[in-house]
């Protein structure tokens, strides 16, 4: 969306994403990244507005929860599209980073141990069987991500990684 730049909204994102996908013969890979999830959260700004975040005292955290709040929608209605018009599809959804925002109402995910930096980010991944999991016992990251897919797929591949088959454990 060059038109509209690194501004642009979610959901005119996802439209896109939506419209490229009716036209790819599958199997397909595709790879969306939302904008709004990006600071300093102002671009929602322009285009959408929770009143349940008003009371927010720190400007930043407000414009962040603003923001998180529209991409959840945007999100969860490209999820519907997808889930109703790709039956055998994993969606997964991360974070690639916490969001530069500390406030006394609000904390990142993140600390510092021993001199090495942790962060915390989201993966959703969502089945075509509604698998419901929870994985409680061992940190997931990045490198996760290429084998689960690869394994998801089906297709035969020769890739190494020093990551894991997430979906593999609950099987």
């Amino acid at each position: 969306l060059s038109e509209k730049g690194w501004g642009a909204p979610d959901s005119d994102v996802f439209d896109y994403a939506e419209n490229w996908l009716k036209n790819q013969k599958q199997p397909f890979f595709a790879y969306t990244i939302t904008m709004t999830s990006h600071g300093p959260f102002t671009n929602a700004d322009n285009y959408y507005d929770n009143s349940n975040y008003d009371n927010v005292q720190d400007k930043t955290t407000r414009n962040y929860m603003n923001s998180m709040s529209y991409v959840d929608q945007s999100i969860e209605s490209y999820v519907n599209y997808i889930r109703a018009n790709f039956k055998n599809t994993y969606i997964i959804i991360y974070g690639d980073h916490t969001p530069d925002v500390n406030s006394g109402e609000y904390t990142q995910a993140s600390f510092t141990d021993s001199g090495k930096y942790f962060e915390f980010v989201p993966l959703v991944i969502v089945t075509p069987d509604n698998k419901n999991y929870k994985e409680d016992k061992i940190a997931a990251s990045f490198l996760d991500i290429a084998p689960t897919i690869a394994n998801a797929s089906g297709i035969p591949y020769s890739i190494h990684s020093d990551g894991i088959d997430l979906l593999g454990r609950i099987k």
